[in-house]
């Protein structure tokens, strides 16, 4: 990964959309982009121009439109590389990880978490393989 970290966070909620990406852009190697659910966020992923792609997507699973599943399995499909993050306010965090797996997801977060908790998960998922 060359160059700023690229991320497409998916929520429902407006409030935390804004902490997410006013956190995530106060280092100044990421870009944030921001979608209010699911089919607005595949909207996004699938415009993208290969010379400018996401390298991380942090996407809630309960959203209207298109739930973070669906999203997950279509990104997974056109860009088979993307670094994806959930972040769930389920109650049963172990539930919603097992039900995960068929997504090979990277990471798991259950709300509420700290903006540090999931900046340090992303910078540890696109740290270079041999740094």
């Amino acid at each position: 990964m060359s160059g700023k970290i690229n991320i497409l966070i998916a929520d429902d909620t407006k409030s935390l959309l804004d902490a997410l990406k006013r956190s995530l852009q106060a280092n100044k190697e990421v870009l944030c982009t921001t979608a209010s659910d699911g089919k607005e966020a595949w909207e996004i992923l699938s415009k993208t121009s290969p010379e400018t792609p996401f390298d991380v997507l942090v996407t809630d699973l309960d959203m209207p439109r298109m739930s973070g599943k669906e999203l997950i399995e279509m990104a997974r499909k056109k860009h088979p590389d993307l670094i994806v993050v959930v972040i769930s306010g389920r109650m049963d965090a172990q539930v919603t990880e097992n039900e995960l797996l068929p997504y090979n997801i990277n990471g798991f977060l259950s709300k509420p978490f700290s903006l540090r908790e999931l900046s340090a998960m992303i910078q540890e998922l696109t740290k270079p393989v041999n740094a």
